[in-house]
């Protein structure tokens, strides 16, 4: 373990240890050639393995720097150096501020976090795995887990230690080496079950967002999880589904792509619970109005059984006024605002599915954001506006698709 003060390739100060796992130290260090630089260093020492271990690990370690310096993701970090020192193997990435999502969970009430985070951290771990599994040949992660997500300051995140991950090989009947968190490996990572391949992230990411909402912790039972709405029933039924088909052991059973699995997630969990109780709503109606009509009829044929005559509506009263009404004034209609000559309006053509709303978030990006989930009392008053340009209602859900609305400038 190096001691604060030390350099090394004359040029990286190490300051202190910030972490550390099965395939080495990671330190905080200061690049003395480019003044203000912070970089983590990542340390594997063969001497403190043992030696069966110590030629695979060399391997890994190697195969992560040369992963890495080959990858470029805003999810990923970016390699920057490589080196072998007095016994020891470094790796310099890019330092990220932040913190773990282990210890986000950590610190959040009973180590859930709120249903619309946990979406977004979802979606931004879709991208990068996406991106992994996109390469060719694929990489697959094979430990995603909270300790290796960051979260920085800003809301990103970012994937850190590759010490385990791999390139998938067409072909191959099984891994040679068995590695991964329990509780978040998928099944084939052990016992020769068969090859890892992009199936074993999505179960991996099933996993971890099963423990995002409900704070359960896999590791107590490995493949076996309980049913989350059975830990917290306010989860929505459709991210239980989800979360279900991710988790499955047969690789074949589970969602065959990041891509499947990123547009299996409901675009907010507030819509899902919404769209659930307008169901049940629906469903008590209908049987409600079947109920009104069996009675009815029950008493409709009681009344001809007995020869009871059926009521005959009341005949409708013509009134006939014996003069014409005075003739008033028509009442003033209210103007619809409408822009001034001064506003310069835009186009935008409406995508496939698409509501009023998300036309305004996209036209006017960065203004509000795309995900959310209460409507901004600005955007809805933007929509509104938009509607009246277009003769078209703002509460009509989804708007035509293809169909391209007159915008009008932006709130500033």
């Amino acid at each position: 373990m190096l001691v604060p003060g030390t350099t090394l390739q004359n040029r990286y100060r190490i300051a202190r240890q910030i972490g550390g796992g099965g395939m080495g130290v990671v330190y905080l260090a200061e690049d003395t050639r480019l003044a203000g630089r912070r970089c983590a260093i990542k340390e594997m020492s063969p001497a403190a393995l043992p030696p069966q271990d110590r030629a695979w690990a060399t391997g890994a370690f190697r195969q992560e720097a040369q992963m890495l310096a080959n990858l470029d993701h805003p999810g990923l970090t970016a390699v920057t150096d490589f080196f072998f020192e007095v016994g020891n193997w470094y790796l310099v990435m890019d330092f990220v501020e932040g913190e773990t999502l282990g210890n986000r969970l950590d610190r959040s009430p009973n180590r859930r976090l709120p249903l619309r985070e946990v979406l977004g951290i979802t979606r931004q771990l879709c991208t990068v795995l996406e991106y992994l599994h996109g390469q060719h040949p694929p990489v697959v992660f094979r430990d995603l887990k909270p300790g290796n997500v960051m979260l920085t300051p800003d809301g990103e995140i970012k994937l850190i230690d590759f010490g385990i991950a791999r390139f998938f090989k067409p072909g191959r009947s099984r891994d040679t080496v068995n590695l991964g968190t329990p509780g978040y490996a998928a099944p084939e990572q052990y016992g020769g079950k068969g090859q890892t391949d992009p199936r074993s992230d999505v179960y991996s990411l099933g996993v971890l967002l099963h423990e995002m909402l409900t704070g359960y912790d896999p590791q107590s039972t490995p493949f076996n999880l309980p049913r989350p709405r059975s830990l917290v029933p306010a989860i929505p039924l459709g991210v239980e589904q989800v979360i279900l088909r991710a988790t499955q052991s047969d690789p074949a059973a589970r969602y065959q792509s990041i891509a499947q699995f990123r547009r299996a997630l409901p675009r907010s969990g507030v819509r899902s619970v919404l769209r659930g109780w307008v169901l049940w709503v629906v469903v008590c109606a209908s049987v409600i109005a079947v109920a009104a009509a069996l009675v009815l009829g029950l008493l409709l044929g009681q009344m001809v059984a007995s020869g009871t005559p059926s009521p005959t509506p009341p005949r409708p009263t013509v009134v006939v006024p014996t003069r014409m009404p005075r003739q008033t004034a028509a009442p003033t209609a209210v103007p619809t605002p409408i822009p001034t000559p001064t506003e310069q309006l835009g186009t935008i053509a409406v995508q496939p599915g698409e509501t009023l709303y998300q036309v305004c978030q996209r036209y006017c990006v960065g203004k509000w954001p795309s995900d959310s989930v209460d409507v901004d009392p600005e955007l809805k008053t933007y929509a509104e506006k938009v509607a009246r340009i277009n003769e078209i209602s703002w509460e009509i859900p989804v708007v035509n698709p293809g169909q391209v609305l007159k915008m009008p400038p932006c709130p500033k």
